[in-house]
């Protein structure tokens, strides 16, 4: 089992390396059609094919139980997704308000139609692959194989299973960069480590707070996006997800102490 999850990870991260072959759609399209969202529907659905072959879960029936064919989940993860970027966009415009200098962001370098693309491809590319395996597909199969394979109790497997399957998200993150670019001084490494995992958790608690997997979709989506805020000189940079976690912490505030159904 572990074996098969790990190669599944190892499938969902490297097929990126092919997004070249569907360039020429994207500069046809400028930028609508992203080729990360073409490479990462592909990807799904050979990702798919291989869990039938590994599993005898039949893929319906998982994604059903994911809460993916859930219109009323998509339209909450929708809006949640707007309220962000409007809570954000909002806070810049009146921050050029109190100060003398103007935060701009990169969407003012790009066109309309290649920041549709961005958002395209990382919501219905990378995010919804990404959280459908990492949040939902390894919990709930490291969950059976504790419960199958030990005595621990609930909590502690539950426990083991957050762990195990946000670590396994961070590992599999960084082995890209580590092919690409060497391995890196150790701390750098371990901090780098450590905001995957922290990201990992983060989603994670979107998900389960709403049982609603397009949530940790749509705010996977966000926090990817390629975007930073500066001041006009330069002078001062935050980066785009920062902010997207504050805000998104705040909005889910109000299912901090909500009851919620049993996700693993």
């Amino acid at each position: 089992m572990i074996i098969k999850i790990v190669v599944l990870a190892l499938m969902v991260n490297y097929m990126s390396f092919f997004k070249d072959f569907f360039e020429p759609i994207t500069i046809n399209t400028y930028g609508l059609l992203n080729e990360l969202l073409f490479v990462n529907l592909i990807l799904l659905g050979l990702f798919l094919l291989f869990f039938r072959m590994l599993s005898n879960e039949k893929v319906i029936r998982l994604i059903e139980k994911s809460g993916l064919f859930n219109f009323k989940n998509f339209v909450g993860g929708m809006l949640f997704f707007i309220s962000i970027v409007i809570t954000i966009h909002v806070s810049v415009y009146l921050i050029n308000l109190a100060t003398d200098y103007q935060l701009i962001t990169v969407f003012r370098e790009f066109s309309l139609t290649e920041i549709m693309g961005e958002y395209l491809s990382q919501i219905f590319g990378v995010a919804l692959l990404e959280e459908l395996f990492y949040r939902f597909i390894v919990i709930i199969y490291l969950h059976q194989l504790f419960t199958s394979r030990t005595k621990l109790n609930r909590k502690t497997i539950t426990a083991y299973t957050l762990i195990i399957s946000q670590v396994l998200f961070s590992v599999i993150h960084l082995l890209p960069v580590l092919l690409l670019h060497g391995m890196p001084d150790l701390f750098i490494l371990l901090f780098q480590l450590l905001q995957y995992i922290i990201v990992g958790f983060y989603l994670f608690y979107a998900f389960y707070k709403t049982n609603n997997l397009w949530m940790a979709i749509f705010l996977h989506a966000l926090i990817n996006t390629n975007i930073t805020l500066y001041y006009i000189d330069r002078t001062f940079l935050i980066d785009y997800s920062t902010l997207v976690i504050l805000f998104s912490s705040l909005i889910l505030l109000p299912f901090y102490h909500s009851k919620t159904k049993e996700t693993v």
